[in-house]
């Protein structure tokens, strides 16, 4: 019976996000080797879907799945290079960003809002899948600051 219940908490806590970053340290500084972009998110390419049969009404408990396996894609337009590490960005160019929308899942769909502007690394030209920990890292003081 331990062995049972030791096995459900560490599947519990698999499936949680938790963010670590050391006092003091600058996310602009770390990974040199990554690019950092500010973006602003001009339309929305896929909606989450919270269930396979958009016309099956549904209650929390009937697919306590679903959540976990949404996600949100959405398309932006860079507004500022903090550091374009050699993949020659420049304002204007098109990303396409996703993300999970749930946070226990380490998703953050539910910022990815038209007109929402957010900074992130990456090391890709054309798409980024944003966690959690890497989106409060850099934009934790403007959700702060907007209430």
């Amino acid at each position: 019976m331990r062995k049972l219940i030791l096995l459900a908490c560490l599947l519990q806590l698999s499936t949680t996000c938790s963010c670590y970053r050391p006092m003091g340290s600058d996310p602009y500084e770390e990974e040199p080797r990554a690019s950092v972009l500010e973006v602003k998110i001009n339309r929305v390419t896929k909606r989450p879907t919270a269930s396979s049969n958009p016309y099956q009404i549904s209650s929390p408990w009937a697919n306590h799945g679903s959540h976990y396996r949404a996600f949100i894609e959405v398309s932006a337009v860079v507004t500022r290079v903090h550091r374009d590490a050699g993949r020659n960005f420049s304002v204007g160019d098109t990303i396409r960003l996703s993300s999970r929308m749930s946070d226990a899942q380490c998703g953050v769909g539910g910022f990815l809002r038209v007109g929402e502007t957010l900074v992130f690394r990456t090391y890709k030209k054309r798409s980024k899948e944003l966690q959690l920990c890497e989106y409060l890292e850099f934009n934790l003081e403007r959700l702060m600051s907007s209430g």
